[in-house]
């Protein structure tokens, strides 16, 4: 980071908001002013791991401070409205976990909120990030590629994951999310219409949610996109009750993606890496996906799209994921569940 140092808070200290406030806390250029959840007792653990020089249990106090200029908010995606309206309507920058919300009205006053003050304002679509999808962009932008035509994608995670978020959202809302992302970058074009399928087994018995939907999305201009999802991977046994660790769907599952180009075609495994430790417990496999540890502090695609953020607010340039875009994304899984919910196609936009 350059320029001067920038005042940031992290809202919502569950899951993911850990990994933003010790990205935060370890930058240069930037100062980790105050952590804030419901809980006190994870605030004040988070404000002293990360090195928070304040720590709160109500959002509320943040929006007074004028020694803060950015905010993460990384809430459960139901939960997201309301602190990100006050936050743009506070003239304070505005970094939101995917998804964007988990209705299309909220999403919308989030965006309007956003947009009426003014505020730099994304949402972490973290894939965007990762030098892997980046280079599939990159890659499908050359004349050499041609068209993009189609795009799959498959997430699968363990059941871990299912059973720590207790039947809250759906595996479209946690994965899919990411890959219908992908899909719209890579493509190129507006979805038109959504057609899913679910499996319903041992984890829609425990926590009522499908073990995995299959998603299939025409897009303007006969394109085709195809998402594969499922959290019914085993798991280590007494973690059903733990927090999915981050990047979990790669470190412990499945992740692939395939573009078809009308000249060419790419594919993707991941994790990309065939690195591996043997030791008397059997085979390791480093993390080195989305947010591995280097040289003691986080690296990846988390700690590159919160650097990308921060400039785009120093610089005053608009950030690579679009709200209207996020808005996308969660549209078309908002479309999945409805399509498997009827037992029928949707058509897209929805109403």
């Amino acid at each position: 980071m350059t320029g001067r140092t920038l005042g940031a808070a992290v809202i919502g200290l569950g899951q993911v908001g850990p990994v933003h406030a010790r990205v935060l806390g370890e930058l240069p250029g930037v100062r980790l002013v105050n952590v804030c959840d419901l809980v006190e007792e994870r605030a004040e653990q988070a404000a002293e791991r990360f090195g928070a020089e304040r720590w709160s249990t109500d959002y509320s106090a943040l929006l007074e401070d004028d020694e803060i200029d950015v905010v993460f908010v990384c809430t459960p995606d139901h939960l997201h409205r309301e602190p990100c309206v006050a936050v743009a309507q506070a003239g304070k920058h505005l970094f939101v976990e995917k998804p964007l919300a988990s209705t299309l009205e909220d999403a919308d006053a989030i965006i309007g909120a956003a947009e009426g003050a003014g505020v730099v304002f994304t949402v972490g679509h973290v894939f965007r990030f990762d030098l892997n999808f980046a280079k599939i962009k990159e890659a499908a932008s050359e004349p050499e590629f041609g068209e993009p035509l189609s795009c799959y994608g498959r997430q699968s995670t363990t059941a871990a994951d299912a059973h720590y978020l207790g039947g809250r959202v759906g595996i479209n809302f946690y994965a899919s999310v990411h890959s219908m992302d992908a899909m719209g970058w890579f493509l190129e074009a507006r979805p038109t219409s959504v057609h899913a399928e679910a499996v319903k087994d041992r984890i829609y018995e425990e926590v009522g949610k499908p073990d995995g939907v299959w998603t299939l999305i025409r897009f303007e201009g006969g394109k085709v996109g195809c998402d594969e999802a499922f959290w019914c991977l085993p798991a280590p046994l007494g973690e059903w009750d733990k927090p999915a660790p981050w990047a979990s769907a790669f470190t412990m599952g499945d992740c692939r993606l395939e573009l078809i180009g009308s000249k060419s075609a790419i594919n993707l495994e991941y994790p990309p890496t065939s690195l591996r430790l043997l030791d008397p417990d059997g085979w390791k496999f480093p993390d080195t996906t989305m947010a591995p540890l280097l040289h003691g502090s986080l690296a990846g695609a988390f700690r590159e799209q919160i650097v990308h953020f921060l400039r785009c607010v120093e610089n005053g340039t608009a950030p690579l994921v679009r709200p209207a875009e996020a808005r996308q994304a969660m549209e078309l899984a908002i479309a999945a569940e409805l399509s498997v919910e009827r037992g029928e196609t949707v058509e897209l936009p929805l109403t």
